[in-house]
């Protein structure tokens, strides 16, 4: 599948905050933020931070999400703490996490610092 307009995650703030509740045990409050392609939302978490959620349009495959992962990862490593973003594992330890909705769509979910 290619990236297209109708590819693009379409949820709700509320939807949000319970994925972010359920997949990583973190309670924040979810704000819309631009992207062409995916969703994005800002959570504010608080005391616990601030992250984003990103929920990957259906046309990204998950080794396109697998790469990014690595390249985030690698330069979090390499670069001063905090001046790269790091991938927030499941609370099942998984880096990329799936929602299914109701019309049987899937969408991959990460959750950045």
């Amino acid at each position: 599948m290619k990236l297209t307009v109708e590819g693009r995650p379409c949820l709700s703030t509320d939807t949000a905050t319970k994925l972010v509740r359920e997949l990583y045990g973190i309670e924040g409050t979810p704000e819309p933020l631009p992207a062409e392609w995916d969703q994005n939302f800002r959570i504010d978490a608080g005391e616990a931070g601030t992250y984003v959620l990103k929920i990957a349009n259906r046309g990204h495959s998950t080794g396109v999400l697998e790469f990014q992962n690595a390249a985030m990862n690698r330069l979090s490593k390499h670069w001063l703490s905090g001046k790269s973003p790091r991938i927030v594992p499941s609370l099942s330890g998984d880096e990329i996490g799936v929602v299914s909705k109701l019309d049987g769509s899937e969408y991959r979910v990460r959750l950045l610092t």
